[in-house]
């Protein structure tokens, strides 16, 4: 417990930087731009990430058991670590191609975005999956904190100036280039702690190494797809719906902060799956109670830190609101409806990455279907209700998707009942 405790902490103080920093920035263009402006930086933040999703093809998990188990493994067994890295840049190159391809009115939907921006920015993304992968799996937790200090600080000046200039583009540019500098820095720590021949070695993209890569990584492109995409068409269906950019502003403010009831939950998952990774290569009896105490754990501190930030949010919701401008006052309780629809996240994530680590990459694969397609229906249904009905749908698909994934771990035997 002491030790998740620890890594925990210091994988939080790195996603801390890093969610605390784009929710500034959220603030202050919010109040610095237009709101065409701010709704396009919200837009082309949310289509970067989802295209660099389809980019990295599962390879950032698959990187992160990868990595984990290379300490344990050595000769033919050791992981190809060089082919997964050569396989995600080429995979990057090739989402940024077809970006610059295909007609610019597939991303932009009416605002003022870029096309090689965008093809830069899933570039430069999709270089840092394998480097963040490594970190996770070797548990290098402390000098990815400073990675993400140097990242934070430069979006944050970058935003700053960006919102004198009265430009989403600079904003954008900005946070490729933070993006960048926090990629070199975990890409230098991974090589420093595997080696240079380690890597060099298995750089080779022969049929054994991209089957054994695809085991664990086709199903887990298909869950990050999923899981990016889902948030992206939500974002199409309120811009399609009754004042568009309007309820798409209300919507990125509410998911930045979704995403801080969850960094916290996110960061006890993270510190988890490598643990988990190492208990069930050892197939044993204690190893199964083992991976039941861990798993345990994980849901009880992620499912405690994520209601407790949700109760302060009850008390900060109407305040934290007026921080984006007179103009969003109205909606004061926004911040709380999503970050309420968060919390059966929390404890479902631990169990999605004990499922993984027991090689039930496609079992998870169906739960996070399920997800999708549940949270795409109830939006849908209720496209009226603008960011609030996002918010809530949200939060009903997640709750289902808790109930399955609880029930797929028990089956496994990674539950044990009245376990301690």
């Amino acid at each position: 417990m002491k030790t998740l405790l620890t890594n925990a902490g210091w994988s939080a103080a790195a996603h801390l930087l890093e969610r605390g920093s784009l929710v500034l920035v959220s603030i202050i263009l919010s109040r610095m731009l237009a709101t065409e402006g701010f709704a396009a930086y919200g837009y082309f933040q949310m289509t970067v990430s989802m295209l660099a999703a389809y980019a990295a093809m599962g390879l950032g998990v698959t990187a992160s058991k990868f990595f984990a188990e290379s300490d344990q493994q050595s000769g033919d067994a050791m992981p190809p670590l060089g082919t997964l890295w050569a396989l995600s840049v080429l995979s990057g190159l090739l989402m940024a191609l077809v970006v610059l391809l295909v007609p610019s009115s597939w991303f932009e939907s009416g605002l003022n975005i870029p096309s090689w921006l965008l093809a830069v920015g899933v570039f430069v993304l999709s270089l840092g999956v394998i480097p963040g992968g490594g970190i996770l799996g070797l548990e290098k937790y402390v000098v990815a904190t400073w990675a993400s200090a140097a990242s934070s600080v430069i979006i944050v000046v970058g935003a700053l100036v960006a919102g004198r200039l009265n430009s989403p583009q600079s904003a954008m540019s900005v946070l490729i280039f933070a993006s960048l500098v926090q990629t070199a820095i975990n890409s230098w720590l991974v090589t420093k702690v595997i080696g240079l021949r380690p890597l060099l070695t298995g750089l080779w993209i022969g049929g054994f190494q991209i089957r054994r890569i695809f085991r664990i990584a086709a199903p887990m492109a298909t869950i990050s797809l999923m899981t990016s995409s889902a948030t992206w068409f939500v974002g199409r269906i309120l811009l399609s719906g009754p004042s568009g950019h309007w309820q798409f502003s209300l919507y990125v403010i509410g998911l930045q902060w979704l995403a801080i009831v969850l960094y916290l939950p996110g960061m006890i998952t993270r510190v988890i799956f490598p643990q988990l990774v190492r208990v069930r290569l050892i197939e044993s009896l204690n190893a199964s109670l083992q991976t039941s105490v861990i798993l345990h754990q994980g849901m009880m501190l992620a499912s405690i830190t994520a209601f407790v930030i949700c109760c302060i949010a009850v008390v900060g919701s109407p305040w934290l609101m007026c921080l984006y401008g007179s103009h969003y006052t109205s909606y004061h309780w926004l911040i709380m409806w999503f970050m309420f629809a968060a919390l059966p996240q929390a404890p479902t994530g631990v169990l999605g990455n004990g499922i993984i680590a027991d090689n039930g990459q496609w079992a998870w694969l169906f739960i996070i279907i399920v997800w999708f397609v549940l949270f795409i229906v109830f939006t849908w249904s209720q496209k009226n209700s603008g960011a609030i009905g996002a918010a809530l749908s949200y939060g009903l698909a997640s709750l289902i998707q808790a109930v399955f994934a609880y029930l797929v771990a028990h089956r496994r035997g990674l539950i044990r009942v009245g376990n301690r």
